[in-house]
């Protein structure tokens, strides 16, 4: 089995978290994992906590971002390739910027084992961008938007679409074990493998937000 289910730890113990999540991700013929992290934006606390975590157990790291106006809280610790720069918020907007990543995106997959995107948009631009290759996606969700939730057309055509790409993702990880169960299995009826990684914060991160 490349991926198995069903760990629950708080990410902040560095090498015991970082080897369980790498043993409940990856097999791989390398003798050091190479792992590429697929970030919104650079600086938010637990995107650098995931990476320090990984890079901890054993795996070489790197990581694509996207630029854009948010307050650095604490930036990754491994080289970032820049992708571009996107709006906060508007999501519309930010569609043909995030698709002219594509390119340089596959490639970088191409030298990867494993890809860990945060986020459902960074999860779709990485399943799309590895095109036909079978490089595992994990897929990391912190918070829902209202979208996600909504009745009527659309929140029908999210919840299709965010069922059918974790579907298409190896790991689904959350941060709490509520937001596994109420919402991937109930709601969604996802049986992608899951793991749950609370997040807890630090005093230095406490007036920072995603």
């Amino acid at each position: 089995m490349l991926f198995r289910s069903h760990e629950k730890g708080d990410g902040t113990r560095g090498n015991g978290k970082a080897a369980a999540l790498r043993r409940g991700t990856m097999e791989t013929r390398n003798q050091t994992p190479r792992v590429l992290f697929v970030l919104p934006v650079l600086g938010q606390p637990r995107h650098s906590k995931r990476i320090e975590m990984i890079r901890s157990g054993g795996a070489a790291v790197e990581a694509a971002a996207f630029d854009r106006d948010y307050h650095r809280g604490r930036l990754p610790d491994c080289q970032v390739t820049g992708l571009g720069t996107i709006s906060h918020g508007r999501y519309l907007r930010r569609i043909p910027r995030i698709l002219r990543a594509l390119r340089p995106l596959s490639r970088q997959i191409a030298r990867n084992d494993v890809v860990y995107a945060f986020g459902p948009d960074m999860a779709l631009l990485s399943v799309l961008a590895r095109g036909a290759s079978r490089t595992p996606v994990v897929m990391e969700i912190g918070d829902l938007s209202r979208m996600q939730t909504r009745g009527g057309m659309v929140g029908h055509a999210v919840s299709a679409g965010e069922r059918l790409l974790a579907s298409r993702c190896g790991l689904v990880v959350t941060t709490t074990e509520a937001f596994m169960e109420n919402y991937y299995r109930r709601w969604l009826g996802v049986r992608t493998p899951g793991l749950v990684l609370e997040n807890k914060i630090e005093r230095s991160e406490e007036h920072t937000s995603e």
